[in-house]
């Protein structure tokens, strides 16, 4: 039938297969387990990638089939979506916006109302990749995290329809649209983790690849249901399964992401579904009825798992044991199953009222009220007269934005990529005292300005970002950063070359470029890609240049790293599954072992430079037994590796002394 003689009858589903559902519960249990039990399965994560094939296979394989048959409707592709994606998220949203009020503190429940807002628009993973920083809550404390793959999907499934219409309207071949932009999309993937790595796992453009590799499955099936010979079907299936198991095993949170490691599980899944059902282990094992039956509930497992394990996470300030992870699993299948049977299963029949539709749109609409007033009301704080304990970090660039302008403008450098920017004097004079660093030395900042204002009637200018000079690359990938890279660190060349500057106090977290992942290399010598060397060779050719041009140097030896969230040394929760820990310690044998690699390449390179003065910060924050996070009534971190204002006011009472000695 052609395109332009439309009926109106609803669009139809591709016929069923349980082999498809066992591999949703492949994707969902792989994501379940990876974040309950990092460890266990260390490359789980990568379920999202399956589940984004599977997607992209079954609504195109809707739309080609109606297309096809001219019956194809947006209102009623649409109509689908929303039957399909609403009723379990206005469940969980909900949930969370009522489990928030009990739990959470001010600052937690207005961030819990932006990611609701984002949820019902369809754009946590754009808000999520717009918080990524240094000072960003920790991924574990953000109930809707989870969230950023079904904005993907759904942002997706926006325009996909549109394009896939115009193709077959316009005569192209039905795979060449999918085509041409899936390598678009998947060069934007391989290129972008070289500037933005956040941005290439959470944005559409970079993912996009994935789902049309589904589509691009669907067109091929329609035409040749069979792809070859049963020998295939089950050596296509047996390949799917190897190249799945061997990127759940090898890929982990250090690796580089998606990038071209998102091939693994995407042609896994395409290989599996191309299989088809008589396959051998598709029929034995994905067709089972219990892989089938997971795999009905996935949708609303995966939205139910995450917020369950991030509550537990943050009622506790730390991880939950092992009993309360594996409860909090098994309470996330019952409500699933409780969700599909009585709430999507009757939503989803062909016979739902019309107005249904209509009706999600608007609880829908209501949600996102609820979240836009929980964050303009700043999370409703006066439920609570408990407020946050853990004195806030200070945050230059996004607290004030006009006083980072006015310290570029001081000095000529607004038109300068330059991350961090504060002076402390009023009246805008030049210092002789600069602070340069990373976020490390932002933490400080506070407490050591007060510290000089105070004592020495001294001002400060905080500068800096990465300041590795010759290091081209920024571990996490962050594009705003690594462009601070390529220039050459501009605020190591400023600091070295302004003659107002005697004094260069040097910050920077050396751990996190150790342990980090992403680029971190030498652009004269790419070949040199063990961290240690870089992370020498880096500050030592900071030194060399601060030292060349007559600077006074204080390098500060980083703070120890805690193991557990500081917001449970001084606990003011309402509500708690156990005890507080009051201790706030970490033992001393416990730093040494995590900052030996570290403390041994400093400690080394800094006898090449005598004349460098150096304050060990552990000297003031650790005793022969235990390193303290806390100090009388006060905490002192932030987080776990990130000093707060009152630990930045504790470290620089000692640090002033190095820095005008």
């Amino acid at each position: 039938m052609p395109l332009t003689e439309r009926r109106t009858a609803p669009l139809a589903p591709p016929p069923y297969r349980a082999d498809i559902d066992g591999l949703r519960a492949v994707a969902v249990l792989a994501v379940v387990v990876f974040h309950a039990f990092p460890s266990a399965l260390p490359g789980g994560y990568i379920g999202v990638d399956i589940f984004f094939v599977i997607s992209g296979y079954l609504i195109s394989s809707i739309i080609y089939r109606s297309l096809e048959e001219g019956r194809f409707s947006f209102a009623a592709f649409y109509a689908r979506r929303i039957r399909r994606i609403f009723p379990a998220l206005l469940c969980v949203l909900l949930a969370c916006v009522v489990a928030g009020w009990y739990v959470l503190l001010a600052d937690e429940y207005k961030q819990l109302g932006k990611h609701t807002l984002a949820g019902t628009a369809f754009a946590s993973n754009i808000v999520l990749w717009r918080e990524a920083g240094y000072f960003d809550n920790a991924a574990e404390t953000k109930p809707l995290l989870h969230l950023w793959s079904l904005g993907i999907e759904e942002q997706f499934y926006i325009a996909w329809p549109f394009l896939a219409w115009a193709a077959c309207k316009l005569g192209w071949a039905r795979l060449m649209l999918p085509l041409l932009v899936a390598l678009a999309s998947f060069w934007l993937n391989i290129h972008g983790m070289e500037r933005d790595a956040s941005g290439t796992f959470y944005l559409p453009m970079t993912r996009a690849w994935e789902l049309l590799a589904g589509s691009l499955l669907a067109g091929v099936l329609l035409r040749r249901p069979r792809l070859g010979e049963p020998f295939t079907s089950h050596a296509m299936a047996v390949t799917g399964f190897a190249l799945l198991a061997w990127g759940l095993a090898a890929i982990d949170k250090n690796t580089a992401y998606p990038g071209p490691w998102a091939l693994i599980p995407v042609l896994g899944a395409l290989l599996i579904i191309a299989a088809g059902p008589s396959a051998w282990l598709n029929r034995l094992l994905l067709s089972h009825r219990l892989a089938a039956g997971v795999g009905l509930i996935s949708y609303p497992l995966y939205l139910w798992h995450w917020p369950l394990l991030s509550f537990a996470r943050i009622v506790q300030s730390t991880t939950p044991s092992t009993t309360t992870r594996l409860a909090a699993v098994l309470l996330s299948i019952v409500l699933a199953w409780l969700t599909y049977r009585w709430i999507e299963r009757p939503i989803r029949t062909p016979g739902a009222q019309p107005r249904t539709v209509a009706v999600l749109g608007v609880l829908m609409t209501l949600m996102a009220a609820i979240g836009l007033g929980l964050y303009f009301q700043d999370g409703l704080a006066q439920r609570q007269t408990l407020a946050h304990v853990t004195p806030p970090i200070e945050r230059l660039t996004d607290d004030d934005p006009q006083a980072h302008a006015a310290c570029l403008a001081t000095y000529g450098l607004s038109h300068e990529k330059i991350r961090y920017c504060r002076l402390s004097s009023p009246m805008g004079d030049k210092p002789r005292i600069a602070l340069l660093g990373d976020s490390h030395a932002a933490a400080l900042y506070p407490g050591l300005s007060a510290q000089l204002a105070q004592t020495r009637r001294e001002s400060l200018l905080m500068i800096g970002g990465r300041v590795f000079v010759n290091v081209a690359a920024y571990p996490e990938g962050n594009q705003f950063e690594m462009e601070v890279s390529r220039g050459g660190i501009k605020a190591v060349q400023f600091v070295a070359q302004e003659p107002s500057i005697q004094t260069v106090v040097v910050v920077t977290r050396g751990t996190g470029y150790l342990a980090g992942n992403g680029n971190f290399y030498l652009p004269n010598n790419p070949a040199i890609t063990d961290r240690h060397k870089v992370l020498d060779l880096g500050l030592r050719a900071t030194l060399d240049l601060l030292l060349r041009n007559g600077k006074k140097i204080v390098f500060v030896v980083e703070p120890p790293t805690l193991d557990f969230d500081p917001a449970r040394c001084q606990e003011v929760r309402p509500y708690r599954l156990t005890r507080p820990d009051a201790q706030c310690t970490i033992t001393r044998q416990a730093f040494e072992a995590s900052h030996a690699a570290y403390r041994q390449l400093v400690f080394a390179m800094l006898k090449d430079y005598p004349q460098v003065k150096i304050f060990d910060s552990a000297q003031h924050m650790c005793d022969d037994q235990v390193c303290h996070g806390k100090q009388g009534q006060q905490v002192l971190y932030g987080d776990t590796h990130h000093l707060s204002a009152a630990g930045s006011a504790y470290l620089a009472k000692e640090l002033v002394k190095t820095v005008v000695d």
